[in-house]
């Protein structure tokens, strides 16, 4: 059972090198992988859960940030070292946020003044657990430049 989830099969065939680098490096050649495969399947899974675990560790442990964009409420997250922080901005309506690029986000915020509601919470599980649970949850990992430009304005 994976930590994260599997990567799908179309998620696994864009990163075929570096399964193929993680097969190397698990001693694993490819004469040796089609043989798992075909006389070992559970084995086989085993091991494309065991990577997809690396991958999904390797893009949580780099995310900062991430962000989720309703219509009129924008979810701004800062995951830090011992907890996760919540910056909540609530745009007016008309002002459709999921039909906006984030520049006119920002001008916009800058233009009205717009303050934020903040939130924080110690971590429950770890850091990358939680994190992951909001991206599987609909939120995006967020550009640090817009998480920035949003809290200063």
């Amino acid at each position: 059972m994976p930590k994260y989830r599997t990567l799908t099969h179309t998620e696994l065939k864009e990163l075929e090198k570096e399964f193929v680098d993680y097969l190397v490096v698990s001693g694993i050649d490819a004469a040796e992988w089609v043989k798992i495969k075909e006389d070992s399947p559970a084995k086989a899974v085993r091991i494309i859960e065991l990577f997809s675990d690396v991958v999904f560790e390797k893009i949580t442990r780099k995310t900062k940030y991430i962000f989720k964009i309703e219509q009129s409420n924008l979810f701004l997250f800062h995951y830090g070292e011992n907890k996760a922080s919540l910056m909540i901005f609530q745009f007016p309506d008309g002002f459709d946020l999921r039909e906006k690029s984030q520049k006119e986000i920002i001008a916009f915020a800058r233009t009205n003044n717009m303050q934020s509601i903040p939130q924080s919470k110690k971590y429950i599980r770890t850091r990358e657990e939680e994190l992951f649970s909001m991206l599987q949850a609909g939120c995006d990992i967020c550009p640090q430049s817009f998480y920035e430009a949003m809290i200063k304005q």
